[in-house]
């Protein structure tokens, strides 16, 4: 097997060897897993400010823990049913910890540190050993994690044999009053293998586990968890121990003063591995706020995301006094066994302490939050000077003066709509912004893994999609031959029309001018001729002098600034439509990818949603000649960027009621992922959308099947009766063989528009938790 270089490597070498049941059991998070990705990506987003010139010949990670001094912050976390992973998890947690805590003590300078913190990996939920067997494994700390039952008899029997088997503390786990919703448990029907039992309950009578329609361990917890479990109830647990409380799924700064009141011993933020409630914050980016809220009165710990030592060093920079890891413990110990465990900590101790190292911090103590940058700090925090108030407050008025004059123009054509006063005024507020911009270089890149992304989907689709593209060659039309057709019907028509004036030959001059410096722009300001031209009447006509086909990526930036900024509405459709849209067409069909500054010029021009709906989206959906990789580049601004509900929901309709391209369902797919309530109307228009294809003899496409799929998944129950049925006889004449299943389940298991939600307990609203 190669060499493992870090944590994360582990994670794919059990998904090969275990369970699919097993793997998914641990690897999964609740619904759309948005806050299990979250938990990483976040520390990503903190950046080191690393100090330079000091003495770290030594470093020196030793801490001290509820009056037990440990060798490194880093400690093992709860995780449920390990014994999946391997048979003999707790004989290997205690030899890896002793083997640690006598390691790293020769290494302290002659601390005699024989113990850490050994977090015991059970939870009195799913406790597959018995509290005094686990007490046995070895000398190492355990804390018990527990949760609150409806008998509470039964709880105060597991804390009096916690105590008295030697338990130092209780972490109580407050964020489970009913179980997140794990999809991956309910396809999977998770059930305990037939080796594990739940030890701690036998002769209580809640040892016994079902199998389920969904997951019977969901179904074993809504019945035995308390729902009622409060505050009082973590003093009550004091009057019934001496053992010091922790309060484990704090993630605000107002649970965290209630904690200090309730008398906790201390708090661990966490949101229980994503397993609960998505689209919370991730836990490094709930820690400050916590920190702040328990006013340095208690002990705050961090659990979820550490995959690194500079995650460990990020969590003690923002007021941590340590922290827990879980999965890579799991998967290292189904990967490699004993060895996996003592590898995963050994590459973390190592790696803090070289971050240690690199930020010039000696002792846990020197790690301070000026070590670090996030992503929430503001470095002018102070209040704006009354000239930049001043400005906002004029941008604000214009904006909603615009909206004013594109309403006034629709209810009367014939209306003055654009004041050249206001355009001027508009460009000049934002010169600032504009001229001090320098550049996108060449080798930058928005797209990430977009380019695999992109041919991966040409692989698999791009064949398919073909057949659905339009047969007739239906080049765009440029600004320029626009203006070409405008000239010859003005010189048709009668004299009665007023003709469009000829322009004076020094302006012809001056704008030839401004467009070979376009032509050959980087950075720096721009021409202050060629920021007039929104305000002026022809604006078009001197625009189309400039040549804007010949501009640079940055010039075509700088130039959708200006005019997203500064034109109407229609105004602003008319640019993207004939400057903007053509030369992002053009440079993807080139060059194979699209350059940094014209994908920036793309999500610039989503300042205006309305005109970047008529002017990009639809006409590029209309050519009914969009590549699958245009698709994706396009759709990733649209996922990228915050679309305003209504304008969204236009968007689905339109597409929904023009004539089909193969890549239209990309758009529709990216859309519905925005998760909006979308009105009736457009519900029953993507239906009808749908069921347009129900005789269609070409295979569909796979876009077309998820993009189905994932219609049905957001609103199976805003769909009429006989709306599912439709789709239950469409997808039987238009089948996958992946996506298809999934479908139907989705329609079979879910109320339609109008009925009433059956009993709360055959729903599927419990899943299961780490």
């Amino acid at each position: 097997m190669e060499e493992v270089t870090n944590v994360t490597e582990y994670q794919e070498i059990a998904k090969k060897k275990l369970p699919k049941m097993v793997y998914d059991y641990y690897a999964s998070g609740a619904e759309d897993q948005w806050t299990l990705a979250e938990n990483r990506n976040a520390f990503s987003r903190i950046l080191f400010r690393p100090r330079i010139l000091i003495d770290v010949s030594k470093i020196d990670m030793t801490t001290t823990v509820l009056g037990f001094k440990i060798s490194m912050p880093i400690m093992i976390a709860p995780t449920a049913m390990q014994k999946m992973a391997h048979p003999e998890v707790q004989l290997i947690q205690a030899l890896v910890v002793v083997c640690y805590c006598n390691y790293y003590s020769r290494e302290a300078e002659g601390l005699r540190i024989r113990t850490t913190i050994y977090w015991f990996l059970r939870r009195l939920l799913k406790p597959h050993e018995l509290v005094e067997e686990v007490a046995s494994t070895g000398p190492g700390i355990r804390f018990f994690q527990l949760y609150v039952y409806k008998d509470r008899n039964v709880v105060a029997q597991l804390v009096r044999r916690a105590e008295k088997a030697g338990f130092k503390a209780i972490a109580l786990t407050v964020d489970t009053p009913r179980l997140g919703r794990r999809e991956a448990d309910i396809k999977n029907r998770f059930v305990l293998p037939p080796f594990l039992t739940l030890k701690n309950f036998e002769g209580l009578d809640l040892g016994k586990m079902d199998q389920a329609n969904d997951s019977g361990l969901a179904s074993y917890v809504a019945g035995q968890i308390d729902r009622t479990l409060s505050w009082k109830d973590v003093q009550w647990l004091q009057t019934i121990t001496s053992m010091p409380i922790l309060v484990k799924g704090v993630i605000t700064a107002e649970d965290a003063r209630l904690a200090v009141q309730a008398g906790a011993a201390g708090i661990i933020v966490s949101n229980h591995g994503a397993r609960q409630l998505d689209y919370v914050p991730a836990t490094i980016s709930a820690l400050e706020e916590v920190v702040k809220g328990a006013q340095g009165r208690i002990p705050v710990f961090l659990d979820g995301g550490v995959r690194r030592g500079t995650d460990v060093f990020k969590a003690l920079a923002l007021g941590a006094s340590g922290i827990f890891i879980g999965r890579p413990v799991v998967f290292s110990l189904a990967a490699e066994g004993e060895a996996g465990v003592k590898k995963v900590l050994q590459m973390l101790r190592d790696e803090f302490e070289l971050t240690m190292a690199l930020s010039g911090c000696r002792s846990l103590k020197e790690i301070t939050r000026n070590h670090i940058v996030t992503e929430w700090d503001t470095p002018h925090a102070a209040l704006p000077a009354p000239s930049i108030s001043s400005k906002i407050l004029k941008e604000a008025l214009l904006q909603q003066k615009e909206v004013d004059e594109e309403e006034t123009r629709e209810r009367n054509p014939n209306a003055i709509v654009f004041s050249e006063d206001v355009a001027t005024r508009a460009v000049e507020e934002d010169d600032d912004d504009i001229d001090n911009f320098s550049g996108f270089q060449e080798t930058q890149s928005q797209f990430g893994d977009l380019e695999d992304e992109v041919d991966k989907l040409l692989l698999e689709d791009e064949k398919l999609l073909e057949a659905f593209y339009s047969t007739q060659n239906r080049p765009e039309r440029t600004l320029g031959q626009i203006l070409i057709e405008k000239s010859k019907e003005q010189n048709a028509q009668v004299s009665s029309v007023q003709p469009m004036p000829k322009l004076d030959e020094s302006i012809i001059e001056l704008y030839k001018g401004v467009g070979k410096h376009l032509s050959k722009y980087n950075s720096g300001k721009m021409p202050k001729a060629f920021k007039h031209i929104p305000s002026l009447q022809y604006w078009e006509d001197v625009l189309y002098l400039t040549e804007p086909e010949k501009w640079s990526p940055n010039a075509m930036y700088q130039a959708t600034r200006i005019f997203a900024s500064n034109l109407g509405v229609k105004k602003a459709e008319r640019f993207y439509k004939l400057v903007l849209l053509p030369r992002v067409r053009d440079d993807i069909r080139k060059n194979k990818r699209l350059h940094f500054a014209l994908y920036q010029s793309l999500k610039k021009s989503l300042y205006k949603p309305a005109a970047f709906n008529k002017g990009i989206l639809f006409p590029l959906c209309e050519s009914r000649t969009c590549t699958l990789r245009e698709a994706v580049i396009f759709g990733s601004v649209i996922e990228k960027v915050s679309i305003p509900h209504l304008h969204a929901s236009v968007a689905l309709l339109k597409l929904a009621e023009m004539e089909y391209c193969g890549t239209t369902s990309y758009f529709i797919k990216l859309l519905i992922e925005k998760k909006y309530a979308l009105p009736y109307r457009v519900l029953d228009a993507m239906v009808a959308h749908f069921m347009n294809f129900f005789d269609e003899t070409r295979v569909m496409p796979v876009i077309w099947h998820l993009s189905l799929l994932v219609f049905v998944q957001r609103y199976k129950t805003e769909m009429r009766k006989e709306d599912k049925a439709n789709i239950r006889a469409l997808v039987e004449r238009q089948r996958h063989r992946l996506i298809t299943p999934d479908i139907l389940r989705e329609i079979e298991k879910s109320r339609s528009r109008g009925e009433k939600e059956d009993d709360p307990m055959l729903i599927d609203i419990l899943s299961l938790m780490v």
